[in-house]
C-alpha cells in the first residue's frame, strides 16, 4: 500500500487583496495537483491566517473556507496544526475543525490514529489506546507553536524559560511512547515552530525569546516523516524533516521559489527482522504564480540609476533609489518611465532625497565687523546675492531692535 501526503504551511490568509491574489494562485494549484494525482491528505502545518480577519468582503475567511472545501472533496482528510498566536489567534483555527467531517483542525496537542479507509479517527491522547487498528492506518502527532502558558500553564517567567525545554521533551516522549505501541502504522509529525539548523529568508522576522528546539528531541516521537512549518524558506534539516516553506512570498526580502511537499509512504515493506520499515520518497513541488520579493538598493549619479542588475524575470521588485537633493529634478518622468520596463508594471519606486551640506558660516564671515558684511558674506556662501533692500531692511531691524 502507498500514502499521498502533501505538506505545506504557513498560508498566511489575510484581506489585504495583493496577499489574497498571491495565495489564491498557490491554492489553485494544489486543486489541480489533487484533480490529477490520488492524495490520501494534506497537512498544514500552522500559520494558515495571518491575523485576525473580520468577517464580511473584506476578509480571508470566505476563500479559505472555499479552497478548504475544493481540497476536502479531491483528498482523504485535511488536517490543519495552529501556528504563532500574532497570526492565528485563539479560536481562529479551531472554527475550521469540521467544516467538513474530513477537515481536522486544532489548537493542542494530539495524536490521531486516522482510519484510512473511512477517514475517521480516534485522538490517543484522549481515548483508551485501543491496540493495532484492523484496516490501514496513519499516526499523526500534532503540535501546535509552543507556548509557555501551553507547556507550563501558571508559573513565574525566570521558571518558565529554564524548564520550557525540559517540560517539551518529556511531552515529545511521551509521543514516542505511543509510536512504540503501534510498530506497523506509518508516523508524521506535524510542529510548528524554530528548528535548530534553520534559516531565515531576509524578509522574515522572528520574535525574540522564542523556544527553539534541537532535531532530535522532535525525533523523540518516532516518525517517519517531520512536516514543519513556521519558517518561510523550504529547506530540509534532515533527510525526512522539512519546512515546506509558505504559500506564496510574502515580504520583500523572500526571495526564494515556493514549494509544496508530496510525500510517498510505502507500507507493508519488511527489513531482514522482519519489522515494517516505510520507505519514503519526498518531492518538492514548486509554486508556479510565486514571485521572488526582492529591494534594489540603487544611486542616480550622472544622469542614471546604478545598481546590481541581476534580477529574476518575474521578481516583485521595490526599487530604493538615492538622489542628491540638487540632482532631483534630473529623475525626470520619462526616466522613470524607462525605469519601469526594465522590471514588471507593478515595481514600486522610493526615493531617498539626500540634502546639501551647506556650510553655515565661512573663515570670510568670521571677519566681518557688521550685520550688512555678514549677510553680504552668507550670500556668498549660498549663492545668492544680497540685494541691497535686503541690507536696508536688515540695517532698519537692526537700529529698531538697539532702540528698544
Amino acid at each position: 500500500m502507498e500514502l499521498k501526503i502533501i505538506h505545506t504551511a504557513d498560508w498566511h490568509l489575510d484581506y489585504d487583496p495583493v496577499r489574497l491574489a498571491k495565495a489564491e494562485n498557490s491554492l489553485k494549484q494544489l486543486v489541480e495537483y489533487c484533480k490529477k494525482e490520488t492524495v490520501n491528505g494534506i497537512i498544514i502545518a500552522g500559520d494558515i491566517w495571518d491575523r485576525l480577519q473580520p468577517f464580511g468582503g473584506r476578509s480571508a475567511v470566505s476563500l479559505c473556507f472555499d479552497y478548504l472545501s475544493q481540497l476536502s472533496s479531491l483528498v482523504g482528510f485535511i488536517f490543519i496544526d495552529a501556528g504563532n498566536s500574532s497570526h492565528d489567534p485563539d479560536g481562529s483555527v479551531v472554527k475550521l475543525n469540521n467544516y467538513r467531517p474530513n477537515i481536522w483542525a486544532f489548537e493542542y496537542n494530539v495524536a490521531l490514529l486516522v482510519d484510512l479507509k473511512g477517514y475517521s479517527y480516534i485522538d490517543l491522547c484522549q481515548q483508551p489506546d485501543l491496540g493495532q487498528a484492523d484496516s490501514p492506518s496513519l499516526l499523526i502527532y500534532g503540535f501546535p507553536y509552543p507556548t509557555k502558558a501551553r507547556l507550563m500553564g501558571q508559573g513565574s517567567i525566570d521558571e518558565n524559560n529554564v524548564n520550557l525545554v525540559e517540560q517539551f521533551e518529556k511531552l515529545l516522549g511521551y509521543y514516542g511512547m505511543i509510536s512504540d505501541r503501534h510498530p506497523d502504522t506509518p508516523k508524521i509529525t506535524v510542529y510548528h515552530g524554530n528548528v535548530a539548523g534553520s534559516k531565515l529568508s531576509k524578509g522574515q522576522t522572528i520574535a525574540g525569546q522564542e523556544i527553539i528546539i534541537p532535531p532530535n528531541l522532535l525525533e523523540l516521537t518516532g516518525a517517519n516523516y517531520y512536516a514543519l512549518g513556521h519558517i518561510h524558506m523550504p529547506q530540509q534539516i534532515k533527510w525526512n524533516m522539512s519546512y515546506s516553506g509558505s504559500l506564496y512570498n510574502k515580504d520583500f526580502g523572500e526571495t526564494e521559489q515556493k514549494y509544496f511537499n508530496s510525500v510517498k509512504i510505502t507500507c507493508g515493506v519488511l527489513d531482514g527482522e522482519g519489522r515494517e520499515t516505510f520507505p519514503m520518497e519526498i518531492e518538492r513541488i514548486a509554486f508556479v504564480s510565486s514571485r521572488p520579493m526582492l529591494t534594489i538598493e540603487a544611486e542616480f549619479r550622472g544622469g542614471k540609476f546604478i545598481y546590481e542588475n541581476h534580477i529574476p524575470a518575474n521578481a516583485e521588485v521595490k526599487f530604493r533609489y538615492s538622489v542628491a537633493e540638487n540632482e532631483r529634478e534630473l529623475v525626470t518622468a520619462d526616466i522613470l518611465k524607462e525605469l519601469r520596463k526594465s522590471f514588471n508594471e507593478d515595481v514600486k519606486i522610493e526615493a531617498n532625497v539626500i540634502p546639501i551640506q551647506r556650510e553655515a558660516r565661512s573663515i570670510n564671515m568670521a571677519k566681518c565687523k557688521t550685520l550688512q558684511d555678514e549677510i553680504v558674506e552668507y550670500g556668498k556662501v549660498i549663492k545668492n546675492e544680497a540685494t541691497r533692500g535686503i541690507l536696508e531692511k536688515a540695517q532698519f531691524l537692526l537700529e529698531n531692535y538697539n532702540a528698544e
